[in-house]
């Protein structure tokens, strides 16, 4: 079977569904124009003006969300020996903090038949505290499943809770289980932090798919 490859994929300028974001409209990236010393030339960012309903009464520095991609996981879910993608999304309401941050998502790729495809929408499942919202953290990709790691009530390093949800896919449909919660973090993330990357860096550097 013909596939993208789609580790040559420009993912700055794709364009996301708008359920990343708890939309409806699509999501067009493009560069941002900013110094790039202060935002990465590989991130990809848009801005909707149109807000989601369920955030209407929530405070926006600016009339619209914020949206700011750029971690991107591979792995070969359907079993072809093609590699798919996900990319991470993080949807804010401009204001530039952490409190700022509505929504988390990863939006799934697929290159089968040569054209970039979307698959399905990741987001956090866990029962968690209305005002801090967890963040799908890092997730694995193996034939027919995704592993996504959840990460929530995160204000001091090395604090927080975890949990883990495993996505079946089949028939080109993706579906969640029953998260699980973690008496601690998982293996990829304390071996990462015990060679004293941090937190930050231990979230999206470490590589899970060699460890789910």
């Amino acid at each position: 079977m013909v596939a993208l490859d789609l580790r040559k994929v420009d993912w700055p300028t794709v364009t996301l569904p708008g359920s990343a974001c708890d939309g409806s409209q699509p999501i067009r990236l493009h560069r941002p124009t900013v110094n790039a010393r202060y935002w990465p030339r590989d991130d990809g960012t848009a801005f909707v003006r149109r807000i989601p309903r369920q955030w209407a009464g929530d405070f926006f520095a600016t009339s619209g969300v914020t949206i700011i991609t750029g971690h991107v996981v591979y792995g070969d879910l359907d079993g072809s020996g093609h590699a798919d993608a996900a990319l991470m999304v993080d949807c804010t309401n401009g204001s530039g903090t952490a409190d700022g941050e509505i929504a988390f998502s990863w939006v799934i790729f697929s290159g089968r038949h040569d054209r970039l495809s979307v698959v399905g929408v990741l987001s956090a499942r866990a029962h968690h505290p209305s005002t801090d919202p967890p963040t799908v953290i890092n997730i694995a990709i193996r034939p027919g499943k995704i592993t996504a790691w959840e990460y929530w009530d995160f204000h001091l390093p090395g604090s927080g809770h975890w949990a883990a949800t495993i996505w079946s896919f089949s028939h080109g449909t993706l579906r969640p289980g029953v998260p699980r919660i973690l008496r601690q973090a998982p293996g990829w993330f304390r071996a990462c932090i015990a060679r004293g990357d941090g937190d930050t860096g231990c979230s999206l550097d470490a590589n899970p798919n060699a460890q789910a």
